[in-house]
């Protein structure tokens, strides 16, 4: 009896020191997470010298869109304009150049193939290409070659999981991979549901996995790299439409460009923080605007303006929201 009581005992032990093992990291994790605040996007959208040009706000590359796909690159280049990017190029297919131009007529359009990447300050890749060879050897070239920032969405990540990743002593750029649950999953051989699950370990996974600052989108979205981690509070249910990552990555770009042109050193989480926020406070804007039923990705692009002006110190509080 005494024998069986002792066992009884160290199983207990044993079941109620795992469950506080688990507790006790959990709550460590959240103690680690800090909020993300207005003050680090404010940082990057200083005031203006009345004597700038376009090329001090960053020269910045949209590799995105596939036929049938265009919307993809109208919304990454319309919101990295609305955030402030001096000039604004998309490489892609010469069939696009239409759609594009209608729809953004500021862009410059470039096909693939003439694409000098030593142009650019930064550069956004995967948005609308399709998992293809010809897209994978495409995202490779710039992961590789690049020397500058570089964020990577969508079918850019789904090529990476589809053929294979590239070892991380061959990644020249400093890389911002912003996936959600399902390509996340993808990328680390695992169920959507393991990830959305466990997205702070996951996002820790995928940032030593690739050197790189990973933002793991969805409700509350993550912004992880090495040790540093920082949440979102902002947005809305409404900002969950198609498009939507697509505005995240054109804000980030830009802010990319904007931070290299400054000749300050911006950390790469910092500049990817404050595009999720400012991401987040324009779904909000516009839901506010227009309610979140019907709010549409084109809808956050053109609130992306209204939030970087609404930190801007200099302006007056009509644009503050």
């Amino acid at each position: 009896m005494k024998e069986q009581h002792s066992r009884t005992s160290v199983f207990q032990n044993g079941v109620f020191g795992c469950f506080f093992e688990i507790c006790l990291s959990k709550i460590l994790v959240m103690k680690m997470i800090e909020v993300i605040r207005g003050e680090l996007a404010a940082e990057l959208l200083f005031p203006r010298n009345r004597n700038a040009h376009k090329g001090d706000f960053g020269r910045v590359l949209v590799a995105a869109g596939s036929p049938g796909m265009a919307g993809s690159a109208v919304l990454c280049a319309k919101a990295a304009f609305k955030c402030g990017a001096g000039l604004v190029s998309v490489a892609c297919e010469r069939e696009l150049f239409v759609p594009l131009q209608c729809n953004v007529p500021e862009v410059i359009c470039l096909e693939r193939k003439d694409v000098e990447l030593s142009r650019f300050d930064a550069v956004a890749a995967g948005p609308g290409i399709g998992v293809s060879k010809k897209s994978y050897d495409m995202v490779m070239h710039i992961l590789t070659e690049f020397k500058g920032p570089v964020i990577l969405d969508a079918d850019g990540l789904n090529c990476l999981a589809h053929y294979g990743l590239p070892r991380v002593t061959d990644i020249s750029c400093e890389l911002t991979i912003t996936p959600h649950s399902a390509e996340a999953a993808r990328l680390l051989g695992l169920a959507p549901q393991d990830v959305e699950g466990n997205r702070e370990e996951c996002g820790r996974e995928l940032s030593r996995m690739l050197n790189c600052v990973a933002v793991m989108k969805g409700a509350g979205t993550l912004v992880v790299s090495g040790d540093t981690m920082l949440e979102n509070k902002l947005g809305n249910p409404g900002m969950a439409t198609a498009g939507s990552g697509d505005v995240l990555s054109g804000t980030i770009l830009a802010l990319a460009g904007i931070a290299c042109r400054s000749r300050r050193d911006f950390p790469r989480w910092q500049v990817a923080a404050a595009g999720v926020y400012l991401h987040a406070l324009a779904g909000d804007i516009m839901a506010r605007k227009l309610g979140e039923t019907g709010l549409m990705a084109g809808d956050i692009a053109q609130g992306i303006a209204f939030a970087a002006e609404s930190l801007n110190p200099l302006r007056n509080s009509d644009f503050m929201y």
